[in-house]
């Protein structure tokens, strides 16, 4: 078969230019009437995107709305974070003081704690284990609520509370309780003991109590520590130990409170001084 001579100048010019420098590769340029120009250099194919951005920094500050939430921190326990907020996250619940039930928006607990003002801003955190109870509390014009048993938390370490750092204790563990805090919400075993710290004011948010020295588990353990006389109003620290239930719970009045009569329950808890 004949080969045409143009072809063949075609042919060597594209190998040529495939070995040929990096950045371009030839190609063919046409001209009016048809007649290519052979070996023409073409750029070479940009990427798509723009390019020359870098990655994002793991660890960085987290761009959060108002609803965002313990629950989409991203790490391990102990892992520490920047939030940043934005301005009037008026909605949205706590759970907590310093320390936050997950579910807790993160920015209204930098409100609540103090770590921000309403306007917005950075709320630094720590990626918490969950905690047998939060406490509930009223701060900087938002209040928080009081939460049982939890299987995650957030700490909020840039806040007005996070002046002081907490005393190392090698004693009973010690739940920071609301006053709604109940027996059954302790976990653990009969023969558990820890200690409750109260809040004052527990007789205004009096809820029942069946027993006396033993409850019931549904009493509430503040509550049962006033009746006991262990704590006043005023809250203090109770000691409670998890018992099995009896098959019948005798009440009384005692420090200006009315225990109830119960029959069989499943479970119950004895208060003591810490």
């Amino acid at each position: 078969m004949r080969v045409d001579a143009r072809m063949q100048t075609f042919v060597m010019a594209l190998v040529m230019g495939t070995a040929g420098g990096a950045g371009c590769m030839v190609g063919t340029e046409w001209r009016a009437g048809g007649r290519p120009i052979h070996g023409a250099a073409v750029p070479a194919a940009v990427p798509s995107g723009g390019g020359g951005g870098e990655p994002a920094i793991a660890g960085g500050t987290v761009e959060a709305g108002c609803t965002f939430s313990g629950r989409d921190l991203k790490g391990e326990p102990g892992t520490e974070l920047e939030v940043s907020c934005p301005a009037n996250c008026t909605e949205g619940n706590a759970w907590g003081t310093r320390t936050y039930y997950y579910d807790s928006s993160v920015c209204r607990a930098g409100i609540h704690s103090g770590a921000i003002p309403m306007s917005g801003g950075i709320v630094e955190v720590r990626i918490e284990t969950g905690r047998p109870a939060y406490r509930g509390s009223k701060q900087h014009r938002i209040e928080s609520r009081d939460w049982g048993q939890g299987n995650g938390s957030f700490t909020v370490l840039n806040g007005k509370a996070d002046e002081a750092a907490a005393a190392e204790d090698d004693g009973p563990q010690v739940v920071e309780a609301g006053c709604s805090y109940r027996g059954n919400e302790v976990v653990g075993d009969v023969g558990t003991h820890v200690v409750v710290s109260c809040p004052a004011g527990c007789l205004e948010k009096a809820g029942g109590i069946w027993g006396t020295g033993v409850y019931t588990a549904d009493t509430g353990v503040c509550l049962a520590g006033i009746h006991s006389g262990i704590i006043t109003d005023k809250g203090g620290e109770v000691g409670i130990t998890i018992e099995k239930g009896r098959p019948a719970y005798r009440g009384s009045t005692q420090h200006g409170i009315q225990s109830n009569d119960f029959g069989n329950y499943g479970k119950s808890f004895r208060v003591a001084s810490p």
